[in-house]
């Protein structure tokens, strides 16, 4: 195994020789190509931009500016804006504490997964039950919403296999979920799609579920990732000590609307590789 690091956008190609020799000098070489990708695009909204502190930190913190390249390049811009967005140029869409959306904003995200994009979704104080479980609302969310719970609980997913869950792999068991308690969520009912729950809570009331649109998908948070650790606080997943978790929680999330866990990318030799290739390719 070994890393390579500092590599230009693009495709670089190289190989790997024993040198010291052996009988069988045919398979002393190994060729590779690395597929340097710039960051996917992620478009978070939110009422006002404080909303997505969290989520933002989570997936290209700050701190971090020139010493790490993240793998995500974050726009932050309010509900309001929707309209005037074009959702296209984004690998994936997050909706943070959303409230009740115009119709034609509910179509435009229809349409941008649709389209193959994906859409995240934490619901939160701002979520009314009435208007998003029923019209427009309905063409996108995984669920309809039934009433707010205060039934305290954390964060506790079982089976890990998900592609969204793939960055908790290995930490499933020893992640501290229970020092991140979650006080609200919203309970859910069956939509008119299927859906699909990705994690439960440790009462085992749905916390993630997911539906797919067309070739696009749609993940769906049932307590709020943008609250401060306070009296009021819907949940404490991303403001828990050190809340590693919800790190790791937030990136597989997102690398899995933004299509990064679509493709196999990494192979060993001598393994068939399959890449698909779009109609005009």
């Amino acid at each position: 195994e070994f890393s390579l690091s500092g590599l230009e956008p693009g495709t670089h190609q190289g190989f790997v020789r024993i040198v010291g020799g052996d009988p069988l000098p045919c398979d002393d070489v190994r060729y590779f190509t690395v597929d340097v990708e710039p960051p996917s695009k992620v478009l978070l909204l939110g009422e006002k931009a404080d909303d997505t502190l969290f989520l933002r930190e989570a997936l290209a913190p700050t701190v971090a500016a020139g010493a790490a390249k993240s793998d995500f390049a974050c726009d932050v811009r309010l509900y309001s804006d929707l309209g005037n967005i074009r959702l296209a140029d984004y690998a994936a869409v997050f909706l943070v504490n959303p409230p009740p959306l115009p119709n034609a904003a509910w179509d435009s995200l229809v349409s941008f997964a649709e389209a193959g994009g994906g859409v995240g979704i934490s619901l939160g104080r701002n979520a009314r039950a009435q208007e998003m479980s029923a019209g427009e609302a309905q063409r996108l969310l995984p669920a309809k919403l039934r009433w707010q719970s205060h039934e305290a609980t954390y964060l506790r997913p079982v089976a890990i296999e998900h592609p969204a869950l793939r960055e908790l792999a290995g930490t499933a068991d020893s992640a501290p979920w229970s020092e991140f308690p979650v006080y609200k969520y919203w309970e859910l009912e069956p939509g008119s799609e299927p859906a699909q729950v990705v994690a439960a809570f440790a009462n085992g009331k749905p916390a993630i579920v997911e539906r797919q649109l067309g070739p696009g998908r749609v993940v769906m948070i049932t307590t709020s990732i943008s609250d401060y650790a306070s009296q009021d606080a819907w949940s404490m997943l991303p403001t828990g000590p050190d809340p590693w978790p919800f790190i790791a929680l937030a990136n597989g999330i997102a690398r899995y609307l933004a299509g990064a866990t679509q493709t196999q990318l990494n192979y060993l030799a001598g393994q068939t590789v399959v890449l698909p290739l779009a109609p005009n390719e």
